[in-house]
């Protein structure tokens, strides 16, 4: 009963507000920085790069708070930033970039995250403008290696399973 009684808690109330600020610095910065574009609306589902990472990030569902917060991000964009946010070092094959590609393979599974409609600007589709969201600002090489990783989540992601060795065989 304790946990209900979280949500109302402000210390809870203001640590989500910090951390919805933080995310959306991060996305304002690379979107200054052409990582992330509004030029590219999906086919799967209609929204760009932009707001597909918004959906992902932040978890929106209405679509009025989606056109809102894209109308204060854009007006914000050209307020400028103040200092630059730190790049994340997440190392290859750790378990914390495993966990990242799992969680994007997933919002690329219910398609928030597309791969249909690369942006003019910078030829990147949403899964990779979600890509430079969650790793920073990476070498095009990188950013093909996760989709692949990404991509190839998705049969264990709808319940499929690890081969299973043949009988007599060590694991």
């Amino acid at each position: 009963m304790e946990n209900n009684w979280e949500i109302f808690n402000p210390i809870t109330c203001q640590k989500e507000k910090e951390n919805k600020r933080e995310i959306l610095k991060k996305v304002i910065e690379l979107y200054c920085d052409d990582y992330i574009t509004d030029d590219n609306p999906s086919k799967i589902n209609s929204f760009t790069g932009l707001s597909q990472v918004l959906i992902y990030s932040l978890g929106i569902v209405d679509g009025l708070d989606l056109l809102e917060l894209e109308d204060d991000m854009l007006e914000f964009s050209e307020v400028g930033l103040g200092s630059p946010i730190p790049f994340r070092d997440i190392p290859r094959h750790s378990f914390k970039e495993k966990l990242i590609t799992t969680k994007l393979a997933q919002g690329y599974l219910r398609k928030i995250l597309t791969d249909d409609a690369p942006s003019q600007w910078n030829g990147l589709s949403g899964l990779d403008q979600a890509i430079c969201f969650e790793f920073g600002r990476i070498p095009l090489y990188r950013i093909k290696e996760i989709k692949k990783s990404i991509i190839n989540l998705r049969p264990y992601l709808l319940g499929g399973v690890l081969p299973v060795p043949k009988i007599g065989t060590r694991i």
